[in-house]
């Protein structure tokens, strides 16, 4: 822990599981106080258990599609610690599905998290921080923000849309003294594919476990540290990027070929998980 560290209060979103738990406990144990909200509030106090301090940290059952919700959790941490540090917005869900075939609606339900959630989180959060002249968000987006792979457009649109937000926000914060870093993952290996809405039934050539989540739960910490604009928690995935960047004609064979549509039809099918929680 570091002098920095100590009496720092921060919100993690989508903390039950996956990258936004692993953050919860590098936070903690990095001797941060940690308010950790999601929809399954008997997963969040199961987690605050098991850090250290166990009483100082809070649960809050939240749906970041609620923006009531989202100001009254605002509100009752800055009541209970008197203070926000920064925000972690990690609460997604992903969708799977051609975009020929896409279900508007279901598009709509991912938009509502991903999208709608950041903006909810802004809307409550930045009166506090411009009060204080201080505060971050650090923004869990994706590398496929950037550069979309077949049959999971509309997760990639998601988070384009995200990013260009972020992009927005953190030029209108200038001089405020409000940070803003965006994270960007490759894979990761969490339960985020278990629930992504859609057929899933997109088949690759090779399966990739993914990274830890704690991975990218030091990134945030590094974050909070540093202040970057940007991270990219292996540098296989910023390399990936930049090739994208540079041949994307290739880029586009080499993703055709190599991820298909088919619906799974057992155990034995080869999907794998192609982004973070």
């Amino acid at each position: 822990m570091t002098q920095q560290d100590a009496g720092r209060v921060v919100m993690v979103t989508g903390a039950s599981s996956g990258i936004g738990a692993a953050t919860a406990r590098c936070l903690a144990h990095a001797g941060i106080t940690v308010v950790m909200c999601a929809r399954r509030l008997e997963l969040l106090e199961e987690l605050r258990m098991t850090l250290p301090n166990a009483a100082t940290h809070r649960c809050l059952a939240v749906d970041v599609t609620d923006a009531a919700a989202i100001s009254d959790a605002i509100t009752t941490t800055v009541a209970h610690y008197q203070r926000l540090d920064a925000v972690i917005c990690n609460a997604g869900i992903g969708i799977t599905a051609p975009i020929a075939e896409m279900d508007y609606h279901q598009f709509q339900q991912v938009l509502a998290v991903n999208v709608g959630g950041f903006l909810h989180i802004v809307r409550a959060t930045n009166p506090v921080f411009k009060i204080t002249g201080s505060g971050h968000y650090i923004v869990i987006s994706s590398v496929v923000g950037q550069h979309a792979l077949p049959y999971n457009g509309g997760y990639s649109a998601s988070k384009a849309a995200l990013e260009r937000l972020c992009q927005a926000l953190r030029i209108e914060l200038r001089g405020s003294g409000i940070g803003l870093t965006v994270i960007r993952p490759g894979t990761v290996a969490t339960e985020f594919f278990e629930h992504r809405i859609g057929p899933d039934g997109e088949r690759r050539i090779a399966k990739s476990n993914g990274m830890s989540p704690n991975v990218v739960a030091q990134s945030v910490l590094y974050a909070l540290e540093r202040r970057p604009r940007v991270i990219y928690p292996r540098l296989r995935d910023r390399l990936m990027s930049i090739c994208a960047d540079i041949f994307p004609s290739l880029t586009d064979v080499v993703l055709a070929r190599s991820i298909t549509w088919q619906q799974k039809t057992g155990v034995d099918e080869m999907s794998s998980p192609v982004d973070s929680d």
